[in-house]
């Protein structure tokens, strides 16, 4: 498996920091579990640093490529990895690992809007409906799902959805 490692810069030792890797899978562990176990807590209300130790984004995806590897069923490295090809415009190289996350973890919503991402770079804007949808469904909470869902739907020219979107923010 993929492991983290510590910057060599002073702090790196406290206690608040953690190893990118170790918070990832704790937070998978958490979402899949009911043991009670906190890791949000961990970070709420608090500034939060992600730091991947690759300089560029083709390092990320080198290293990346190397974690999906040697565990092709760890949904952090498959997500981050669907991730970089997306944000790169390499939709075609996103598609296998964009599946193949969905197939073992269906569940977390923010995977569910991959394959909308990946239409909507490719300009299908309609066929980013639904599993912009889907995750929205599954977090109505969440505000990015709900960003997420009125940006798909402008795009699409559905200004009563957008509007009862915009209508759910809350304003604080």
């Amino acid at each position: 498996a993929h492991k983290g490692k510590k910057l060599p810069i002073p702090g790196a030792d406290l206690p608040d920091v953690l190893l990118n890797t170790q918070f990832l899978r704790d937070v998978r562990l958490a979402e899949l579990s009911d043991d009670g176990h906190d890791v949000h807590g961990q970070v709420a209300g608090k500034r939060v640093l992600f730091v991947n130790g690759s300089p560029t984004l083709g390092e990320a995806v080198r290293d990346l490529a190397a974690s999906v590897a040697s565990d092709s069923s760890q949904p952090d490295s498959l997500g981050l990895l669907a991730n970089c090809y997306l944000i790169s415009g390499r939709v075609t190289h996103a598609q296998p690992f964009i599946e193949r996350l969905l197939s073992i973890d269906p569940l977390t919503p923010l995977n569910r809007c991959l394959p909308g991402w990946a239409s909507a770079l490719e300009g299908d804007f309609s066929g980013a409906i639904k599993p912009y949808r889907e995750m929205f469904e599954m977090d109505p909470g969440n505000p990015m799902a709900r960003l997420f869902m009125t940006w798909v739907m402008a795009v699409n020219g559905d200004r009563s959805e957008v509007e009862s979107l915009v209508s759910g923010y809350s304003s604080e």
